[in-house]
């Protein structure tokens, strides 16, 4: 990846390759079938709420988004190192002269970023069921995610997936048939009136 830094639609098409290979890896060694669901057991069955039973997995989901969300904005927010990606981000050259090593910087952002992908992707998995599809649905989510809230917001990405889950959510209970279009929609809107997002940095 760092042989296309600042080619930011080359790094997608990469990106996206490896979906694709990871994909066809998957359907060759385990099968086209979808898996079912899964918890541990501490997290099934369903918890009484004011009069309405929610199930505990489901809890446990945003308790678990909760604490990322707070740890990540206290990690970029409030940590050197955090100081130093949005040095990096606003004024690479300025960044690099102060003595940052912008390269081992960048290498562990994707690290990190990688990492927790990979674990929404676990606890993805454990509520839809893994399927060869889900990479690519939850892929198309986290566009519009971002798009919605804003790069390089932490709070952004938490106002777009808050905004994007409600509409979602009420575009399936309400408009069932045009409940796959209602995410684009809201998407296209952001895009037509504020570019950068709800909390995104210009």
């Amino acid at each position: 990846m760092q042989h296309l830094l600042g080619r930011i639609l080359d790094q997608i098409l990469l990106t996206f390759g490896f979906v694709y290979i990871l994909t066809n890896l998957s359907l060759w060694i385990w099968g086209p079938y979808p898996k079912a669901s899964f918890a541990a057991p501490i997290m099934s069955g369903s918890m009484p709420i004011a009069g309405y039973d929610y199930p505990v997995f489901r809890l446990w989901i945003i308790a678990i988004g909760v604490v990322l969300t707070i740890g990540l904005w206290w990690f970029q927010d409030k940590t050197a190192i955090g100081a130093r990606v949005r040095a990096g981000m606003d004024d690479k050259q300025m960044t690099t002269g102060l003595g940052i090593n912008l390269g081992l910087l960048y290498f562990g952002v994707f690290f990190l970023g990688a990492f927790l992908a990979g674990f929404a992707g676990v606890v993805g998995a454990a509520l839809m069921g893994p399927s060869l599809g889900l990479a690519m649905d939850i892929l198309l989510l986290a566009f519009i995610v971002v798009i919605v809230g804003g790069v390089g917001s932490i709070q952004g990405a938490l106002a777009g997936a808050m905004a994007i889950g409600v509409i979602d959510a009420f575009g399936k209970a309400y408009f069932p048939g045009f409940a796959m279009f209602t995410v684009y929609l809201v998407m296209i809107v952001i895009l037509l009136v504020r570019p950068s997002g709800l909390l995104g940095r210009a």
